[in-house]
């Protein structure tokens, strides 16, 4: 009964030409809508914000929302979500990512998610004014590169000890 009347509201809804805030909200809130609500959404000229509410949400949408929000100039953040969340495409968008002034925080993220491309990423981070921080995620996380990393490491008395402590 709940079934077929939440069918009659969604016929009711389209009719009245749904905005994609109102899918989005549907595509989050409401399981057995998610799929119809995120294809009439991929049809209305879905913003980035969009595409990702269906990568995120919707499981059988999520390459079809990745590959258009791939083709619709992604910002980093969008790159990253579909790292996150598209295997099919997470070497494309990591190299993407690469590509267009990625912060240290994004070549982190690419090193942590793209294994592939962890060295490259691993290399500009070393480029770009890497923080002690950042240095540290490198000789954790790349071994190549471990040894340059570390020659550039700055290190306080504060930050002797707390490695001291973690090591020990």
């Amino acid at each position: 009964m709940e079934k077929e009347r939440l069918g009659k509201l969604w016929e009711e809804l389209l009719k009245q030409q749904p905005t994609n805030d109102d899918l989005r909200y549907i595509i989050e809130h409401v399981d057995s809508l998610g799929k119809a609500a995120g294809q009439k959404l991929m049809e209305q000229q879905p913003t980035n914000n969009d595409l990702r509410y269906v990568i995120k949400y919707v499981d059988s949408l999520r390459e079809a929302a990745g590959q258009k929000l791939m083709e619709q100039q992604p910002t980093n953040d969008d790159l990253r979500y579909v790292i996150k969340y598209v295997d099919f495409l997470r070497e494309t968008a990591g190299q993407k990512l690469l590509e267009q002034q990625p912060t240290n925080d994004d070549l982190r993220y690419i090193i942590e998610h793209v294994d592939s491309l962890g060295k490259a990423a691993g290399q500009k981070l070393l480029k770009q004014q890497p923080t002690n921080n950042d240095l540290r995620y490198i000789i954790e996380h790349v071994d190549s590169l471990g040894k340059a990393a570390g020659k550039l490491l700055k290190w306080s008395k504060k930050e002797i000890m707390e490695e001291i402590k973690r090591l020990g």
